[in-house]
């Protein structure tokens, strides 16, 4: 009889123990199923911040691009693409030092709720950070939005005529007194003629 009760003894504290490693054993699956939700669900937050940090910079250089297009646009700086075949980027340099060569064109500016700071300088083409000899500009444009989430977009710019460029030009190389591109043939191209309007113009980099 003594011996009997000690085999159910023995059996029902291997029953508590094989019961307590399962419970153990699911803990520990649970706890790495939770780590795992966590980590993935920050991943999916953190890569979202940043798409959206990525677009609001990438639309920050595009607002600063369309509006130095409008100013090439202008007609003084038409005629100097015209007579120097490239844009002249000094009027966005105005304010650059030897000290502190960038300009801060625009900052924080607000956009579906991050901001982005636009930030200019010339490329060392020449001694005067202030101003442009070669038509080509650095462009920055940093973003800024939740928990901490930044992008920076850094490019060279230039720009071009595009849409035929020389519509207009009464004076064609080639065009002047017996072919022989006498001095008749050497005037600038007019950006200002009639029919001028359809021209466009190209920021990139």
């Amino acid at each position: 009889m003594n011996k009997t009760m000690k085999t159910l003894a023995d059996q029902r504290g291997f029953a508590i123990f094989g019961a307590v490693l399962v419970l153990a054993l699911v803990t520990i699956i649970g706890i790495a199923a939770i780590s795992t939700s966590t980590t993935e669900r920050r991943t999916a937050t953190n890569f979202m911040l940043y798409e959206r940090v990525f677009y609001s910079a990438e639309a920050g250089l595009e607002h600063v691009k369309e509006a130095f297009k409008n100013t090439l646009r202008t007609p003084a700086n038409i005629a100097v693409m015209a007579v120097m075949g490239r844009p002249d980027w000094s009027f966005a340099l105005n304010g650059a030092t030897v000290g502190a060569p960038e300009v801060i064109w625009t900052s924080n500016q607000p956009i579906d709720g991050n901001t982005y700071t636009i930030t200019v300088w010339d490329n060392n083409d020449d001694a005067d950070p202030a101003t442009d000899s070669d038509g080509m500009i650095f462009i920055r444009s940093d973003a800024v939005g939740p928990q901490n989430s930044s992008c920076s977009i850094e490019t060279l710019v230039t720009a071009t005529a595009t849409s035929d460029p020389i519509h207009g030009y009464n004076a064609q190389e080639g065009g002047g007194s017996g072919k022989n591109y006498t001095s008749n043939d050497a005037n600038a191209i007019s950006f200002s003629a009639p029919g001028f309007g359809a021209q466009s113009l190209h920021v990139g980099g």
